[in-house]
């Protein structure tokens, strides 16, 4: 009776999310290009041969270069490292066109990586790929959207489960259906083939894609013993350095070398400029060898007028698996590998849910029609 109920449940399951999951897989599969189609798209980007001349990032230099660039209006927010938030050697400036109540737009320019001379800007809402991003992440619904994605992300590991309960129930007895690839026979036996081979060698796989991708959208929703940042840290030190002031000014590089100096063995990643809202530093740290190549290691927070008033936050612990997840989903933890690893397994998710489908429409015709 139960594995009964886990039959229909995987069958009816697959029905309501396989369209869901085809067009957010596929979306994925060309995220997994946002570099090179932004660049693309906006003719910005670096294609040059350059060499870096030196490792040292003058970014009070990257930010008066781009207001030059873009004009009096442009409000700097913050700085994107390479393979930052979009996988590319390119370093870049974000900020707003104009301020909010003019109706400013995230604005991002462009510098080369060897150089570091601005190449151009571009309005970032403006781009296909940021198009492709949201619907990734929220199916350009918003908040709304972002539930969506983030249940089908537990639907899809759900389906899993319960897909290694049923194929165990009619297989176990013979080891040879697990290489039963023949692609021969009428289309009900082929697709039902193709969809209980692909799916017992990558369940697994769709188990932790479905669930990291599920985190990335609504991390709030697991432990919070496994989150790579901890907000209490940020709340503590945004308390602290509102009440303090000095008669200085620290300049961007002063509170990147004062980071650097407390982590001497990290690498700048990403940081956020002071700002109305924010009137303090957050600098971004990373280390090459850590497993998460997609978010940062370490944040510090410093002071804008008191160089010596810093907090600091490090991943560590449980909150490391948090970190690895986003890696592993992004695909960026196969390092060069990663848009190829992405590809396979989008492809192999695409092919469970065409023949998840089809077998779900054929199973609930003949409950109807029989």
């Amino acid at each position: 009776m139960i594995k009964r109920l886990i039959k229909e449940a995987h069958v009816l399951i697959g029905l309501l999310s396989s369209l869901f999951i085809l067009a957010i897989t596929l979306s994925g599969i060309i995220l997994t290009y946002s570099g090179s189609l932004m660049a693309w798209e906006t003719g910005v980007f670096s294609s040059s041969n350059h060499k870096v001349v030196s490792e040292y990032i003058d970014l009070d230099k990257l930010v008066d270069d781009a207001k030059r660039l873009t004009g009096k209006t442009f409000i700097p927010l913050g700085y994107l490292g390479p393979n930052a938030e979009i996988k590319t050697q390119t370093k870049m400036i974000y900020g707003l066109s104009h301020s909010i109540d003019a109706g400013g737009e995230i604005q991002i320019v462009t510098f080369d990586p060897g150089t570091q001379k601005p190449i151009g800007a571009f309005l970032l809402e403006d781009t296909l790929t940021h198009e492709i991003i949201d619907f990734h992440y929220n199916l350009l619904m918003g908040g709304l959207g972002e539930v969506i994605t983030s249940v089908i992300g537990i639907l899809l590991g759900l389906l899993a489960i319960f897909g290694i309960i049923v194929w165990w129930k009619g297989a176990r007895k013979s080891a040879k259906k697990l290489f039963d690839f023949k692609i021969q026979g009428e289309l009900f036996q082929l697709n039902y083939r193709l969809h209980s081979v692909f799916g017992i060698w990558l369940s697994l796989i769709v188990i932790v894609w479905g669930l990291t991708g599920a985190y990335w959208t609504q991390p709030t929703w697991f432990p919070s013993a496994i989150h790579p940042q901890v907000d209490s840290y940020a709340d503590n030190a945004h308390e602290v350095m509102m009440q303090e002031s000095c008669n200085t000014v620290v300049t961007t590089n002063q509170a990147i070398e004062a980071s650097l100096n407390i982590f001497p063995d990290a690498t700048l990643f990403e940081a956020e400029l002071p700002t109305e809202w924010q009137p303090y530093y957050v600098i971004y740290l990373t280390k090459g060898k850590d497993f998460d190549k997609h978010d940062a290691d370490i944040r510090v927070w410093v002071h804008p007028t008191c160089i010596n008033q810093q907090y600091y936050q490090t991943t560590e612990g449980l909150g490391r698996i948090g970190a690895i997840s986003k890696s592993i989903h992004s695909g960026r933890i196969f390092g060069s590998f990663s848009a190829l690893a992405i590809t396979l397994i989008g492809i192999a998710i695409i092919v469970l849910s065409i023949t998840g489908l089809y077998l779900s429409v054929k199973h609930y015709k003949k409950l109807l029609f029989s």
